[in-house]
């Protein structure tokens, strides 16, 4: 009898071994950025699939379930998340705030996965990409009127390129225009490109002029500058030599003559 015993619990083990659930373990993942590069503010869409596998029969298939949440490169701000379907997870951020968290230049984003079910524990960072971030403003260049005088208006002009990319509409561009002395002329915004302001006057000598310029970005604001030595003459010409020594030689001329006639 104790040996019947045994031998159905050996059966039933067996038979529990064989009908257990398979666990699903993270297999492979490629994850892609499009565009890559862009410009900052640029909407970015991001997508991974997702391979797992079955632990019993070593099968490789598209995950089916999870959520991924893509951070950037401290895992400390989700840019956003997305849910898998069908070994894919894809969404695109549109969200300056969200976009904000990425900076000018080389950013790391990673896929942190998500997925916990009946025979599925999957947690961690599975992939990443390299995002390249161009910034909004690709150069400016400050102009001044041509051969300014003293005492006379000079208008202060700023010129932006801007990098190609999805951008619909012009950012509101603040640009302010001063000089190394410490003197404020004013600011103004950027429209199609352009950005001016008159003053009503410069002193003559060289002027050292800048165009600051910032570009709001979601929390944060893209920042850059361009300069001008700007000479303005002055209203009052001190003769030249030439122009001095001949009304001098015509009068000596003059004086020689008459002196003449006297004798």
């Amino acid at each position: 009898m104790k040996y019947k015993i045994c031998l159905g619990v050996v059966l039933v083990l067996i038979f529990m071994a064989n009908t257990a659930s398979a666990e699903i373990f993270f297999s492979n993942a490629q994850m892609s950025s499009l565009p890559n590069p862009s410009v900052e503010g640029q909407p970015i869409t991001l997508t991974i699939k997702i391979n797992v596998y079955d632990d019993q029969t070593g099968e490789v298939f598209p995950s089916t379930g999870g959520r991924v949440y893509f951070t950037d490169s401290s895992g400390a701000h989700v840019i956003k998340s997305a849910d898998v379907y069908n070994g894919i997870a894809s969404t695109t951020v549109y969200d300056e705030y969200r976009l904000s968290e990425l900076i000018i230049g080389a950013n790391t984003i990673i896929a942190d996965y998500e997925w916990a079910d009946d025979n599925v524990y999957i947690h961690g960072d599975i992939a990443s990409v390299n995002q390249e971030i161009l910034p909004f403003v690709k150069s400016c260049q400050v102009t001044a009127s041509p051969n300014p005088i003293e005492e006379q208006p000079v208008t202060f002009t700023a010129k932006f390129d801007y990098e190609e990319g999805e951008i619909v509409n012009e950012p509101w561009i603040n640009v302010y225009f001063y000089d190394d002395l410490g003197n404020y002329y004013g600011d103004t915004y950027v429209e199609n490109g352009i950005a001016s302001i008159t003053v009503p006057s410069l002193s003559s000598g060289t002027h050292h002029i800048t165009a600051h310029y910032e570009v709001p970005v979601g929390w944060r604001y893209s920042v850059g500058d361009s300069t001008i030595d700007l000479q303005v003459d002055s209203t009052t010409k001190v003769p030249e030599f030439p122009s001095i020594v001949v009304p001098i030689v015509a009068i000596l001329g003059f004086i020689a003559v008459f002196s003449r006639k006297k004798e």
